[in-house]
C-alpha cells in the first residue's frame, strides 16, 4: 500500500488513515510499499551520489544570496516579491548548470510555502515583509 509509517516519506504516504483502519478491520496487515518504490524511483549509483553532493553545495551557494536579498529588501524598505526571488534563484540554477523539474522554483512567504501547488507568478506573489511581533 502507498503508506509509510509516521509519513516519513510523504510522497509514499498517499493513503488516508481511515482506509488503513478499514483494511485492518478485515484482518489484513498493511505493508508499506516504500521498499518496492525505492527500488524503482530512489536508487542511485555512486556517481549519482557524488553528483547529488556537488549539487547540494551549489544549492547552498544559491540559498545564502537568496536569503540575503530578502534581508536587504526588508532592511532597505524595498519591495521584493516571491516571483522576483524565484526568478533570481532560477537564474542562479541555470548559471550553475543545475536542472530543475519545475519551470520556476518556489519561493514563498506566509501561507504559500505550505501549499504544495503554489507556483509564484507576477499576479499571485506576496512581497516579503518584516514580521512584527506584538
Amino acid at each position: 500500500m502507498q503508506y509509510f509509517p509516521f509519513q516519513n516519506i510523504p510522497c509514499i504516504s498517499i493513503v488516508n488513515g481511515g482506509l488503513i483502519e478499514l483494511i485492518q478491520s478485515f484482518g489484513h496487515e498493511i505493508v508499506s510499499s516504500a521498499d518496492l518504490v525505492q527500488l524503482f524511483e530512489a536508487k542511485i549509483d555512486e556517481e549519482g551520489y557524488y553528483l547529488h553532493k556537488e549539487a547540494a553545495k551549489l544549492i547552498n551557494e544559491i540559498k545564502d544570496p537568496a536569503f540575503e536579498k530578502i534581508r536587504k529588501a526588508i532592511r532597505d524598505h524595498k519591495e521584493l516579491s516571491e516571483y522576483s526571488l524565484a526568478c533570481f534563484i532560477k537564474d542562479k540554477i541555470e548559471e550553475y548548470g543545475l536542472t530543475n523539474e519545475e519551470e520556476i522554483p518556489i519561493a514563498g512567504t506566509n501561507d504559500h510555502p505550505a501549499n504544495p501547488h503554489f507556483e509564484p507568478n507576477p499576479e499571485n506573489s506576496y512581497v516579503f515583509r518584516e514580521v512584527i511581533k506584538s
